[in-house]
């Protein structure tokens, strides 16, 4: 008889290792930010759209992949010394630079609308960065006049193809807001 607990082992286990929400905590970035954020880093990514797995890159930087036997959901966990990856601190800084810098920009149109008279509205505020860069940002409403503004990151050029994907958003917002059917 050993004196030692049966789950030693994955007590252990549990003591090197991290959740992405840990991790996520950690920085101080919501886990959907981080799961981004490691997508685009080519650590991890998504299979059947419903659990994350690790790439070969993500286990060279700590990922270990963990699954549930009951549901056989699959996660991913970190080693601790994720945290101090030279890499993911400087793409971690660099995205949420970026994500804070296009929030002002937002404020900043938003203030100006409104200083004009508009009453205007975040229309994706739950979208990430990414999805922002792609839609309809803001909606500006003075009168019998509505605006719908696009604020995107402005190092990206805007394409032909954007400008019709555009225009394919402002008809699905006229259809799902009949309100506005009779505004400019």
């Amino acid at each position: 008889m050993s004196i030692l607990p049966d789950n030693i082992l994955k007590m252990a286990q549990k003591n090197d290792h991290i959740t992405a929400r840990e991790l996520a905590r950690f920085f101080s970035i919501e886990a959907r930010q981080l799961n981004q954020i490691l997508t685009n880093m080519g650590w991890i990514e998504k299979k059947h759209y419903v659990w994350w797995v690790a790439t070969d890159l993500g286990k060279q930087n700590g990922a270990i992949e963990y699954r549930v036997k009951e549901s056989r959901v699959r996660y991913v966990h970190w080693n601790k010394e994720v945290m101090y990856n030279e890499e993911l601190i400087s793409t971690i800084k660099s995205t949420v630079r970026t994500y804070l810098e296009n929030n002002l920009y937002e404020e900043h149109i938003k203030e100006h609308y409104t200083k004009m008279g508009y009453t205007v509205w975040h229309y994706a505020k739950d979208q990430s960065h990414f999805e922002k860069n792609k839609n309809i940002t803001l909606i500006a409403k003075k009168n019998h006049h509505i605006m719908l503004i696009h604020c995107r990151d402005n190092q990206l050029d805007i394409s032909v193809e954007e400008l019709k994907l555009f225009q394919e958003q402002r008809d699905r917002f006229k259809e799902e807001n009949p309100v506005f059917n009779n505004y400019n």
